[in-house]
């Protein structure tokens, strides 16, 4: 399985944070808006790493690494240690600075963390269990769309209170915090990506050099049968409609294009879209 790609000078690495059976008791239809859990049986074949023992999501959690000679940057930061809320539903810690200190980069290095994301699994680790930001040199950039949807969130859930004052909050503080907008560049050849529907400023990461490119998704597309039904959204989609619709427009693209992507939550790291037959498949590199 490819963890690895190589985009110009730049090497992205892919770090899994965790793999845990959600076990949902309804089936997959508890985590998506699909017609019935019939209707998967396709995709369990197909994507089996991907379904649990009593036949609900098996979720993958990711985040990446992506260096030169002078960058080291952080996309997403999973679900972050024991204190953090996604463990109480992920039911683990997330394995983040481990998968860091693997590939010898300390949490100091780390110049920028960019979050596509304020979903309680892709922030989880912006903070360590004292409370203060984990990446302690690092800008953290955060569309500030979902800045502003957090905050308001804040104030209307429990949930959303825990992710604001545990997560981002010691973030603000601390000075560390750039809101972004769209096509936000990063570092040379590297640019955040807007893409609303899963939540308000959810957005992704491109890497461009000549020829060579990778697009790192997030959560546009949360399981590979997606690609199929780009209408099953996901429970935790903001705005369903909006998510169908930027689904609908990223595949047309990634069918076009051939490039490379990577999901946060599909069991292989990078792959291609691409059509078998009359479905649009996910196929590993």
């Amino acid at each position: 399985m490819r963890t690895r790609a190589v985009v110009g000078g730049y090497e992205v690495l892919a770090l899994l944070d965790g793999v845990q059976d959600l076990g949902s008791p309804g089936g997959m239809v508890d985590e998506f808006l699909s017609p019935s859990n019939e209707a998967w049986d396709a995709y369990r074949t197909i994507y089996p790493q991907l379904f649990g023992a009593r036949g609900g999501w098996r979720l993958t959690v990711r985040a990446s690494l992506i260096r030169d000679e002078t960058h080291t940057i952080v996309f997403d930061t999973g679900v972050g240690p024991d204190t953090a809320p996604a463990n109480e539903w992920f039911g683990a810690p997330g394995l983040l600075p481990q998968e860091l200190a693997a590939a010898e980069v300390a949490l100091e290095d780390v110049e920028t963390v960019v979050i596509s994301h304020v979903h309680d699994d892709h922030v989880g680790g912006t903070c360590n269990p004292d409370g203060q930001p984990a990446f302690p040199n690092a800008r953290y950039l955060i569309h500030r769309a979902d800045i502003d949807w957090i905050r308001a969130q804040a104030e209307i859930s429990d949930e959303d209170k825990a992710i604001w004052t545990l997560l981002l909050e010691p973030v603000v503080s601390n000075g560390q915090l750039v809101e972004v907008d769209d096509a936000f560049e990063v570092a040379p050849g590297i640019r955040t990506r807007h893409l609303p529907g899963h939540t308000p400023g959810h957005q992704g990461l491109e890497l461009a050099s000549g020829a060579e490119s990778v697009f790192l998704t997030a959560d546009s597309f949360n399981h590979p049968a997606q690609l199929d039904h780009a209408d099953w959204a996901g429970i935790s989609d903001n705005d369903p409609d909006e998510a169908t619709e930027r689904r609908r427009e990223l595949l047309k693209e990634l069918l076009d294009s051939g490039r490379l992507i990577a999901p946060s939550h599909f069991a292989e790291p990078f792959g291609r879209v691409v059509m078998d037959g009359d479905r649009v498949v996910w196929r590993p590199a």
